[in-house]
Protein backbone atom coordinates (compact mmCIF):
# COMPACT_ATOMS: atom_id res chain seq x y z
CA UNK A 1 0.00 0.00 0.00
CA UNK A 2 2.66 2.35 0.86
CA UNK A 3 4.40 1.84 -2.34
CA UNK A 4 1.13 2.54 -4.46
CA UNK A 5 1.10 5.41 -2.30
CA UNK A 6 4.59 6.88 -2.91
CA UNK A 7 4.12 6.25 -7.02
CA UNK A 8 0.50 7.86 -7.00
CA UNK A 9 2.46 10.79 -5.41
CA UNK A 10 5.17 10.93 -7.91
CA UNK A 11 3.12 10.37 -10.22
CA UNK A 12 1.07 13.93 -9.55
CA UNK A 13 4.38 15.47 -8.69
CA UNK A 14 5.43 14.50 -12.42
CA UNK A 15 1.68 15.59 -13.58
CA UNK A 16 1.41 18.95 -11.80
CA UNK A 17 4.71 19.87 -12.86
CA UNK A 18 4.10 19.33 -16.30
CA UNK A 19 1.09 20.78 -15.87
CA UNK A 20 2.54 24.28 -14.13
CA UNK A 21 5.71 24.27 -16.73
CA UNK A 22 3.02 24.42 -19.78
CA UNK A 23 1.00 26.39 -18.27
CA UNK A 24 3.90 29.01 -18.05
CA UNK A 25 4.75 28.14 -20.99
CA UNK A 26 1.28 29.39 -22.55
CA UNK A 27 1.56 32.40 -19.62
CA UNK A 28 5.40 33.73 -20.58
CA UNK A 29 5.23 35.21 -24.14
CA UNK A 30 8.32 37.04 -25.63
CA UNK A 31 9.22 40.11 -27.65
CA UNK A 32 12.09 41.17 -29.50
CA UNK A 33 12.25 44.80 -30.00
CA UNK A 34 15.11 46.30 -32.47
CA UNK A 35 17.02 49.45 -31.32
CA UNK A 36 19.20 52.02 -32.43
CA UNK A 37 20.60 55.39 -31.48
CA UNK A 38 23.37 57.15 -30.91
CA UNK A 39 26.42 57.73 -28.63
CA UNK A 40 27.69 61.80 -27.71
CA UNK A 41 30.89 62.01 -27.47
CA UNK A 42 33.08 64.55 -26.14
CA UNK A 43 36.25 65.35 -27.00
CA UNK A 44 38.91 68.64 -26.95
CA UNK A 45 41.60 69.44 -28.97
CA UNK A 46 43.69 72.54 -27.71
CA UNK A 47 45.83 74.46 -30.58
CA UNK A 48 48.45 76.98 -30.75
CA UNK A 49 46.81 78.50 -34.14
CA UNK A 50 43.65 79.93 -34.97
CA UNK A 51 43.31 77.84 -38.02
CA UNK A 52 43.49 74.91 -35.47
CA UNK A 53 46.87 73.35 -37.79
CA UNK A 54 49.32 73.41 -34.74
CA UNK A 55 48.24 70.89 -31.34
CA UNK A 56 49.29 72.77 -28.31
CA UNK A 57 52.12 70.08 -26.66
CA UNK A 58 54.17 72.92 -24.20
CA UNK A 59 53.69 76.70 -22.91
CA UNK A 60 57.30 78.54 -22.47
CA UNK A 61 56.15 81.39 -20.42
CA UNK A 62 59.58 82.60 -20.55
CA UNK A 63 61.47 84.64 -17.82
CA UNK A 64 58.89 86.30 -15.10
CA UNK A 65 59.80 88.63 -12.18
CA UNK A 66 58.13 88.08 -8.98
CA UNK A 67 54.62 90.12 -8.57
CA UNK A 68 54.21 89.93 -13.02
CA UNK A 69 51.86 88.24 -14.88
CA UNK A 70 51.62 86.69 -18.78
CA UNK A 71 49.07 85.77 -21.24
CA UNK A 72 49.32 82.81 -23.84
CA UNK A 73 46.43 82.08 -26.41
CA UNK A 74 45.14 78.90 -26.85
CA UNK A 75 42.29 77.88 -29.76
CA UNK A 76 40.20 75.08 -28.17
CA UNK A 77 37.89 72.59 -30.26
CA UNK A 78 35.30 70.41 -29.79
CA UNK A 79 35.93 67.10 -32.06
CA UNK A 80 33.13 65.71 -30.26
CA UNK A 81 29.44 65.25 -31.37
CA UNK A 82 27.46 67.25 -28.61
CA UNK A 83 28.02 70.19 -26.59
CA UNK A 84 30.89 70.27 -23.88
CA UNK A 85 31.26 72.43 -20.76
CA UNK A 86 34.79 73.54 -20.68
CA UNK A 87 37.49 73.49 -17.28
CA UNK A 88 40.75 73.68 -16.77
CA UNK A 89 43.00 72.91 -13.77
CA UNK A 90 46.97 72.44 -13.18
CA UNK A 91 48.63 69.12 -11.60
CA UNK A 92 51.97 68.17 -11.01
CA UNK A 93 54.16 71.03 -9.97
CA UNK A 94 57.77 70.79 -9.76
CA UNK A 95 58.84 71.66 -7.75
CA UNK A 96 55.56 71.07 -5.59
CA UNK A 97 55.65 74.44 -3.53
CA UNK A 98 55.68 76.46 -6.49
CA UNK A 99 52.05 76.15 -6.67
CA UNK A 100 51.93 78.68 -3.60
CA UNK A 101 53.47 81.21 -5.40
CA UNK A 102 52.31 80.46 -9.18
CA UNK A 103 48.93 80.74 -10.22
CA UNK A 104 47.44 79.53 -14.11
CA UNK A 105 43.55 80.77 -14.37
CA UNK A 106 41.92 81.15 -18.04
CA UNK A 107 38.55 83.19 -19.23
CA UNK A 108 36.73 80.19 -20.48
CA UNK A 109 35.74 78.55 -17.12
CA UNK A 110 32.46 77.24 -17.56
CA UNK A 111 31.93 78.19 -21.28
CA UNK A 112 29.96 75.18 -23.36
CA UNK A 113 31.55 75.05 -26.70
CA UNK A 114 29.13 73.34 -29.13
CA UNK A 115 30.20 70.06 -31.68
CA UNK A 116 32.52 70.92 -34.43
CA UNK A 117 32.62 74.72 -32.68
CA UNK A 118 36.15 76.55 -31.82
CA UNK A 119 37.22 79.06 -29.49
CA UNK A 120 40.07 81.27 -28.62
CA UNK A 121 40.85 80.75 -24.73
CA UNK A 122 43.11 83.07 -22.72
CA UNK A 123 45.59 81.54 -20.08
CA UNK A 124 47.35 83.88 -17.88
CA UNK A 125 50.45 83.02 -15.12
CA UNK A 126 50.74 85.19 -12.18
CA UNK A 127 53.82 85.15 -9.97
CA UNK A 128 53.36 86.40 -6.33
CA UNK A 129 55.54 88.53 -5.29
CA UNK A 130 56.34 86.55 -2.19
CA UNK A 131 57.77 83.77 -4.04
CA UNK A 132 60.28 82.04 -2.63
CA UNK A 133 63.43 83.19 -3.72
CA UNK A 134 65.23 79.93 -4.19
CA UNK A 135 62.52 79.10 -7.01
CA UNK A 136 64.33 79.62 -10.41
CA UNK A 137 62.15 77.60 -12.68
CA UNK A 138 59.12 75.36 -12.73
CA UNK A 139 57.10 73.29 -14.87
CA UNK A 140 53.30 71.46 -14.67
CA UNK A 141 50.84 70.49 -16.57
CA UNK A 142 47.67 72.33 -17.71
CA UNK A 143 44.37 69.63 -18.04
CA UNK A 144 41.67 71.22 -20.11
CA UNK A 145 38.76 69.03 -19.75
CA UNK A 146 35.09 69.07 -21.87
CA UNK A 147 32.22 67.27 -19.90
CA UNK A 148 29.17 67.38 -21.34
CA UNK A 149 26.11 70.36 -20.80
CA UNK A 150 23.33 69.84 -19.20
CA UNK A 151 20.35 69.96 -21.93
CA UNK A 152 18.34 73.30 -21.21
CA UNK A 153 14.64 72.43 -19.55
CA UNK A 154 12.20 73.20 -22.09
CA UNK A 155 9.22 72.79 -20.17
CA UNK A 156 8.38 71.63 -16.88
CA UNK A 157 5.78 68.77 -16.49
CA UNK A 158 3.59 67.90 -13.47
CA UNK A 159 4.60 64.43 -11.78
CA UNK A 160 0.90 64.16 -10.80
CA UNK A 161 -1.33 65.47 -13.47
CA UNK A 162 1.19 65.49 -16.01
CA UNK A 163 0.09 69.01 -17.17
CA UNK A 164 3.23 71.18 -18.73
CA UNK A 165 3.57 74.05 -16.76
CA UNK A 166 5.36 76.31 -19.72
CA UNK A 167 5.28 79.17 -17.11
CA UNK A 168 8.35 81.41 -17.13
CA UNK A 169 8.13 80.86 -13.21
CA UNK A 170 7.82 77.18 -13.36
CA UNK A 171 11.05 76.78 -15.88
CA UNK A 172 13.37 79.12 -14.31
CA UNK A 173 12.49 78.36 -10.07
CA UNK A 174 12.59 74.52 -10.86
CA UNK A 175 15.67 72.90 -11.67
CA UNK A 176 14.51 69.52 -12.71
CA UNK A 177 11.98 69.02 -15.59
CA UNK A 178 9.51 66.78 -13.34
CA UNK A 179 7.66 68.73 -10.50
CA UNK A 180 4.33 68.68 -8.25
CA UNK A 181 1.97 71.05 -8.85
Amino acid sequence: MELKVFWAGLCTAILLGAVATGTYGVLNITKTISSSGTVSTINVEVYSDSACTQTATNINWGNLSPGTSATYTLYIKNTGNTAETLSMATNNWSPQTVSQYITITWNRNNAVLEANQMLQATLTLTVSSFIDNSITAFSNQIIISGTIAPAPISAVICFLCQRKLTDTFYSSFFSSQIVFC
